[in-house]
């Protein structure tokens, strides 16, 4: 609309020297008045155009609250990461997506009614706080069950049997920079803690499996009290005495 009028205006203006220009056919007092005179009005019109142009050829103007400068656009979000809140062992994981990793694998208990007691349908786990590769129930190939066993204790037999995908590599989650800036922001400075609650949170996955070894950690936080967990895709085969003879 502001141009629009610009340009009238301008027409408006120039209408009495192109009537002076074209129309006035009176005698010249003097030389130059004559042929100065259309020279002006084409250089005036010319100059009319030319506004014209640029006028009809400018930017819009911002409107309030908005800027043309690409410097000036809103900065983004800042946040590196969001991290969901999720249950700490969430339950509805689906059940049969991927293919399966299936492992026969043994937990050592130096106390052989904790292994006897586990097996009753209507018990769990208790997680205690020795967590070097996370925080949750140790798994790993019979010799290194045997240790744990002391002597009189006694070894569960178990096969884990989840999707590839629920399984985390331990190096590749320690030395990542997402973990780095979430032990940061959200760690609670217990490495063990840390690794359990963002594969849990962050990377979605239930277990924790050490590079090099067969050494499996069914993630779950410390319990307290009367507390137990029980693990999906995991079922107690049999149980062992500490040299890893069945009972």
């Amino acid at each position: 609309m502001l141009k629009k009028a610009l340009i009238f205006f301008l027409v408006i203006l120039l209408l009495p020297l192109l009537g002076s220009c074209g129309l006035d056919k009176r005698p010249q007092h003097n030389a130059l008045d004559g042929p100065m005179k259309p020279l002006l009005g084409l250089l005036a019109i010319f100059a009319a155009l030319v506004v014209a142009l640029v006028l009809y050829l400018s930017p819009p103007h911002a409107s309030r609250g908005q800027s043309l400068n690409p410097w000036n656009v809103p900065p983004q979000n800042s946040a590196a990461f969001h991290f969901p809140s999720v249950p700490a062992y969430p339950q509805a994981w689906p059940a049969n997506s991927g293919p399966l990793s299936l492992e026969v694998l043994y937990h050592g208990t130096p106390i052989l009614e904790n292994a006897i007691d586990i097996t009753d349908p209507n018990s769990g786990f208790v997680i205690g706080p020795g967590n070097a590769f996370g925080t949750g129930l140790y798994l790993a190939d019979l010799p290194t069950a045997k240790g744990f066993a002391k002597g009189n204790g006694a070894i569960l037999e178990m096969k884990l049997e989840v999707p590839s995908y629920q399984i985390a590599d331990l190096n590749s989650v320690t030395t990542s920079a997402d973990f780095t800036n979430w032990c940061f922001y959200q760690g609670n400075g217990n490495q063990g803690d840390n690794i359990t609650n963002f594969a849990l949170t962050v990377l979605k996955k239930r277990f924790i499996k050490v590079s090099g070894q067969k050494i499996f950690v069914a993630l779950a936080n410390q319990t307290s009290g009367n507390q137990r967990v029980v693990f999906e895709g995991l079922t107690i085969l049999g149980v062992l005495d500490a040299q890893g003879n069945p009972l």
